[in-house]
């Protein structure tokens, strides 16, 4: 980084060894744990299998990274994330063209990160992203954020942050006491010390942003609202999809899941590689009015205004209104112009359990992209990379 802290990496390179264009998932969530294995680990192989060198990176102090973890969507976060980019950008396996995929807090940084125009960046893919905190979580539509700092996603970065470098590679102890020692409180409880006025500045710059942007989020998730309001808000090349689903990639969701991993696949080729813009709409969204379908929008979805609240039907005129008749035009079976079913018997495991036809967990290929680490700008153990600039 800038201040030569260095951060640890990941890297699955496609099969041939010829450079390529690389795509960064970038969260404090562990690349070696609960964030960067399961699904995200599937879909860096899978984006490696593309053609893309794909890079899973532990935010600073967390992980197997060094340094201290700055406050919990600070700006330090983006600036890390520039300088990464950057960094991969340069090294002889990319080819100089770089984008950034990410779900929840990876979505964020990534719309962070776009924010600060990184020269190598050419696309991203945020996913359930939002591009203010505050607004999005800490106090959203002027409510308390559901108490979701403290007793379901704030506990689970109580863990992260206490954790050690789960590889227990050269100077892990070291690196563990430093973060411990700057650590004055957990986040569930150093959130309620930041003053207002400093979560209202850590807001993504939307109108910075200057790369293609691919918006996922569903109906079910937090930011459904958001997601629409920052898309809005983009004047870059951009797609919204909106599905039926919770917090959870598509690929891997409880109701109609699609294989979103080859659709970002797509996205990236378009704008990293130059190939055929993907078969998307602008916008396409489920619909749920008692509808199994989605609907192509020629344009984007219109965010309800401020201050006017959605009308709810009585129970009288819930009796006597007519059900809504779907056209053919207007409501398609979903999915509509993506692929239905996930990309990889990996993920078809993580729907549903089991592997189709064995009933056994299946085993993953190590013929195609197991993940290989880069070492720079100096010495480290065998499977553990770091950047830096």
């Amino acid at each position: 980084m800038r201040d030569g802290v260095h951060l640890a990496a990941n890297v699955y390179l496609p099969p041939g060894g010829a450079p390529a264009p690389a795509i960064l998932w970038y969260t404090p969530y562990l690349k070696d744990g609960m964030g960067g294995l399961g699904a995200t680990h599937v879909a860096q192989r899978h984006l490696a299998a593309r053609g893309f060198a794909a890079v899973s990176l532990d935010f600073r102090g967390y992980g197997e990274s060094d340094g201290v973890a700055p406050t919990a969507f600070a700006d330090q976060e983006a600036l890390d994330g520039h300088d990464a980019l950057e960094w991969i950008a340069r090294q002889p396996w990319c080819t100089g063209r770089t984008g950034i995929w990410g779900a929840s807090y990876g979505g964020n940084t990534a719309l962070a990160i776009a924010a600060q125009r990184p020269p190598s960046l050419g696309a991203i893919v945020p996913i359930h992203a939002i591009d203010s905190e505050f607004r999005g979580a800490a106090w959203p539509h002027g409510c308390r954020g559901a108490l979701v700092g403290e007793i379901d996603w704030g506990f689970r970065m109580i863990g992260i942050q206490l954790l050690p470098p789960l590889r227990f590679s050269e100077g892990w102890r070291e690196r563990w006491r430093t973060r411990l020692e700057a650590l004055e409180q957990p986040f569930p409880f150093a959130w309620h010390t930041i003053p207002v006025e400093t979560w209202q500045r850590w807001t993504t710059d939307i109108a910075a942003i200057e790369v293609p942007a691919l918006a996922v989020s569903a109906w079910h998730d937090s930011y459904p609202r958001e997601t629409v309001d920052y898309h809005g808000r983009l004047r870059v090349p951009k797609r919204l999809v909106l599905g039926p689903w919770k917090h959870e990639l598509p690929d891997i969701a409880v109701h109609h899941p699609i294989g979103f991993f080859d659709v970002m696949a797509e996205w990236f080729g378009r704008w990293l590689r130059d190939e055929p813009m993907p078969d998307l709409a602008p916008v396409t969204f489920f619909e749920t009015l008692g509808q199994d379908g989605a609907r192509r929008m020629p344009s984007r979805l219109r965010p309800r205004k401020p201050g006017r609240s959605a009308r709810r039907p009585t129970a009288a005129s819930a009796r006597t209104r007519p059900p809504r008749a779907p056209t053919a035009a207007s409501v398609r079976p979903w999915p509509t112009g993506l692929p239905p079913k996930p990309a990889t018997t990996w993920i078809r495991w993580w729907a549903s359990g089991r592997c189709p036809g064995t009933g056994r967990r299946p085993r993953p290929s190590s013929r195609r992209t197991s993940p290989r680490t880069i070492i720079a700008p100096r010495p480290g153990p065998p499977n553990r990379s770091r950047t830096g600039s």
